[in-house]
């Protein structure tokens, strides 16, 4: 009994999205808008005058931006419409 091969199982582009990955997609766009609202209401660090202050907002303001980053990606790679393997599957 042979295992079949890579080329032979398809690629994940040609698949049909699954339920799961919907799910995730849909999860990390419902984070992103959270920490979106968060990020905008908490940590608005241009309203402070004194420097320890500031810095401490500043300091969350851009670690909720690298959070964002990071949930776009998972948004982007989680498969679905939008994903990049189904834009890379048109071409």
């Amino acid at each position: 009994m042979s295992v079949p091969r890579a080329a032979d199982r398809g690629s994940y582009a040609n698949r049909r999205t699954s339920e799961p990955v919907r799910r995730r997609a849909v999860r990390a766009a419902l984070l992103l808008l959270f920490v979106i609202i968060a990020t905008l209401s908490s940590h608005r660090y241009w309203e402070f005058a004194e420097a320890a202050a500031r810095r401490a907002q500043d300091n969350n303001f851009y670690k909720n931006l690298a959070i964002m980053g990071g949930l776009v990606f998972a948004f982007v790679t989680a498969g679905g419409r939008f994903s990049i393997d189904r834009l890379l599957a048109r071409k």
